[in-house]
């Protein structure tokens, strides 16, 4: 049976959330609606107010393997100006990949 496989944001950043948000997530909007993916199950992407900038989820991988879809998140950070992303490393998604 396919599914949905989630694997949402890698350690690294989550540890930086953990260390550096301020509020609860925030769900991202568009257009008033909900940001919603998946083909089988459905999940929001999320916004997070740090303490200086913000960061929010977006779609690093989203492949489809014989037991469904894995859809990976990575996390783009703006802080003091600066623009950058914390994202799974590809090894480790070919890695979860071949064990499914």
């Amino acid at each position: 049976m396919s599914e949905t496989n989630f694997f949402g944001l890698c350690k690294e950043a989550k540890e930086f959330l953990k260390q550096n948000c301020e509020t609860h997530p925030v769900v991202l909007l568009e257009n008033e609606m909900p940001i919603t993916y998946g083909l089988f199950d459905e999940f929001v992407l999320y916004k997070y107010i740090l303490k200086n900038g913000i960061a929010k989820e977006f779609i690093q991988n989203s492949n489809y393997w014989s037991n469904g879809p894995l859809i990976f998140l990575g996390l783009n950070i703006k802080i003091f100006g600066k623009n950058y992303d914390i994202k799974w490393l590809d090894g480790e998604i070919r890695k979860i990949g071949s064990q499914i």
